[in-house]
């Protein structure tokens, strides 16, 4: 081999020992860059959950809200009928007294 050759080949070797370390340095760095993309994606997806699950409080706030108007609704019914039929059994028993 000549002295050309020699240098060539350390040249080379050189190179090829460098782009070895730069490719294990980079693929630190694309793991690295992957890791915070899932991260972010993951924080992304709790702030999303987080949304829905207020939406969902505030629908079942909502909706005690109107089940208790729908309860207090038929409770004064219910009261209302009871006393209708109290006044008719007042009616009928003055009915039956006077006969």
């Amino acid at each position: 081999m000549t002295k050309t050759t020699k240098i060539i080949l350390a040249v080379l070797v050189a190179i090829i020992i460098w782009l070895v370390g730069y490719s294990i340095a980079i693929q630190d760095k694309v793991k690295a860059w992957n890791d915070l993309i899932q991260v972010q994606a993951r924080l992304d997806e709790l702030d999303r959950l987080i949304k829905e699950e207020q939406e969902k409080y505030a629908y079942t706030d909502v909706a005690k809200a109107e089940c208790i108007e729908h309860r207090d609704k038929e409770k004064d019914k219910a009261h209302d009928n009871a006393e209708k039929y109290r006044i008719e059994i007042k009616e009928l028993q003055g009915f039956l007294m006077n006969r």
